[in-house]
């Protein structure tokens, strides 16, 4: 017959190296949700409809700071193995609606209120695209919508 008491030592050992293998996927959400809800606090509020244009460029620029430095801060967390290809996009999301606020940015100091316009419709449609991988990620704060109102996280 064989002797069992290796096993229960041989079953921690297992558990521990398991739990080498990174960090688990609700730690994450929560870690990255923790960073949009610091950056929530500091993030203007969303502009109203009769701004002039040197406002839209203080707000636009403002903006493209908190968003860079938001996503630095995230692209910095340890990710899960099967959630990387999903964050993969939601950088690449990022990235490109830091991208639009640049653009958007130009066209205030142009004073091209209708580029303008359009920029902030394309904005919200890839902050939409942007959310599926949010909620795929686990997030409850960052790229996530709130009531059909602008995005402030990530």
């Amino acid at each position: 017959m064989r002797s069992l008491r290796g096993a229960p030592l041989a079953a921690v050992a297992a558990l521990v190296v398991a739990g080498c293998g990174g960090i688990s996927n609700a730690d994450f959400a929560r870690r990255a949700d923790a960073i949009c809800t610091q950056f929530n606090r500091t993030a203007p509020g969303p502009l109203g409809p009769k701004v002039s244009s040197v406002e839209a460029v203080r707000y636009a620029t403002r903006e493209i700071q908190l968003r860079t430095g938001l996503d630095a801060k995230l692209r910095m967390l340890t990710v899960p193995e099967d959630l990387k290809g999903d964050f993969v996009t939601f950088n690449a999301d990022t990235q490109q609606l830091i991208a639009i606020v640049r653009r958007r940015r130009a066209a205030a100091v142009a004073n091209d209120v209708k580029r303008y316009q359009q920029l902030v419709r394309m904005f919200g449609t890839v902050a939409l695209g942007r959310e599926r991988y949010a909620m795929r990620l686990g997030f409850q704060v960052c790229g996530r919508t709130r009531a059909g109102g602008p995005q402030k996280s990530g």
